[in-house]
Parts: C-alpha cells; structure tokens; sequence
C-alpha cells in the first residue's frame, strides 16, 4: 500500500474497521423439529472472529439464532454506510446433487442497494459463494472458505494424533475449513456510496440462511 510519497502510510489509511450489522433471526423457534433445527442449532454463537472478521451472533440462550429464508421469501437488511465488502456468515440446508460435484446451482441472490437509488445483484451459488453442512476432500468451495481456520499441531501432541486425515497429520495442521458456516466477502463494486440496504433473496426449496455482517 503507498500513500503517494515517500513516507510509510497513514496508520488510519493501514487500519482495517469492521461494522456488525444486526439481524431479525426467526428461527429455529422452540418448537421446530427436524434436520433444519438441528442444524440451526449448532451454528457459532456469542461475540466471535472468523478469518480476522468481527462477528456478533445469537447469544448461548438466545431462541432463535439464525435468520432463515425459505423458498420465495426475502429479507431486507438495513445497513447506512459506505464499505469496500460485505461479509457473509452464512450456510444452505441442502446438498450437491448425485454426480454434480462442480456445482453452481442458483440458490438466490444478495441485492446491494445503495442510497442513490442504484443497486448491484450477486448470485448465491452452490460450491460458490455458500457449501453445505459438511464437504468431503476435494469439493473445498470456490468462492467462499469454512469458518474454521487452519491451526499448526505440535506432531506429538494427542490433538495431532487425533487428527482425522493423513494430510493434516503430514503437515502438522488441524482445522479443516470445510464446513458450515461459510465466510463469503462480496466485494461492493461502488466502495465509496453509501449502502442503503441488502436484500436478501432465497430462489432454492432447501433454504440458505444466512448470517450477515459488514466491513
């Protein structure tokens, strides 16, 4: 990064700011039941950072903990400030197809609406920009990575002989990052307006929900 001139940069130009933006979550609600809700249930919650990424999710208590959108629904989310990404902890309840291991089924959209009046659509993709619950090696997603950050293991420690693949155990790394919640940063094409709102859109009968958050 330069700032034009000799010097070193600015400390605010080299600082990083993160916004939380909160959500209306609606479900799983106390009496859901079902593969959904079990999954809902063990999403991450309380104050946690996720790649370097600031989040502010559902508290232990707190019913319910995810938004979650279903076929043909949407959700607004108001946001009111400028950003270069937006970043999305978020997962789909469904699956790939038998055989269709490159993905890209349309799962729905994410709107960027800004406050001229403009806006911006990104697709949700399966294998993209969201995975599934649990991935299998060699289906890591394209556009997205696993919550989980990869962590170095002392070879000899009982966590390192723990690990579940040979790989890990060759490298000394565990943490796979291969499974649900998804960190998805969409880069905002137009970082210095203001964004407005997001809409978010879900076009797949096996909802995705999402966590949503800006930086």
């Amino acid at each position: 990064m330069s700032n034009g001139g000799d010097g070193p940069a600015d400390a605010e130009e080299m600082s990083v700011r993160f916004e939380t933006i909160d959500l209306a979550y609606n479900f799983p609600q106390p009496d859901a039941e079902g593969r959904a809700a079990e999954l809902a249930g063990r999403m991450p919650r309380g104050s946690r950072r996720f790649w370097g990424i600031p989040y502010e999710l559902a508290s232990e208590g707190a019913t319910p903990n995810v938004l979650r959108l279903s076929e043909g629904t949407e959700q607004t989310v108001r946001v009111g400030a400028a950003a270069t990404h937006l970043c999305f902890l978020h997962y789909w309840e469904g699956k790939l197809s038998e055989g269709d291991d490159a993905g890209g089924q349309p799962l729905g959209e994410y709107e960027v609406r800004y406050a001229d009046g403009e806006s911006e659509s990104v697709p949700i993709r399966c294998r993209f920009e969201v995975g599934w619950d649990s991935h299998q090696w060699g289906q890591a997603l394209y556009a997205a990575v696993g919550h989980e950050e990869m962590t170095t293991l002392d070879f000899m420690s009982q966590e390192a002989r723990r690990s579940p693949g040979w790989g890990g155990i060759q490298c000394d790394t565990g943490g796979s990052g291969m499974s649900a919640p998804w960190v998805f940063a969409l880069i905002n094409p137009r970082p210095e307006r203001e964004i407005a709102s997001v809409l978010l859109r879900c076009d797949d009968e096996e909802a995705p929900v999402s966590y949503t958050h800006l930086t």
